[in-house]
């Protein structure tokens, strides 16, 4: 049976969590971690796919001045909306 762990990282801003991904893929491409389940969730949030424009996809005054953090995601698709909401 393969191993893995769970972990929960709790709220965070959209970039820390981004920034979690990275370090969780770069270990585990290293092998200095088992595969992970990762539970998550976001502070209010606009995050576009890696090869999307920011201020094409996003209205980022619109986000600023509603405290919204927008952040780039490490992998492609769409735009997308997280918050305390999504699971």
């Amino acid at each position: 049976m393969p191993t893995f762990r769970v972990i929960d990282t709790g709220v965070r801003g959209g970039r820390a969590n981004i920034a979690f991904d990275a370090a969780l893929i770069e270990a585990r491409e290293a092998g200095e971690i088992p595969d992970t389940i990762r539970f998550l969730t976001f502070r209010p949030s606009a995050l576009v796919g890696r090869h999307q424009s920011l201020s094409r996809e996003l209205k980022l005054d619109w986000c600023r001045e509603n405290g919204v953090e927008t952040v780039r995601r490490i992998t492609g698709g769409g735009a997308l909306y997280m918050d305390e909401g999504q699971f």
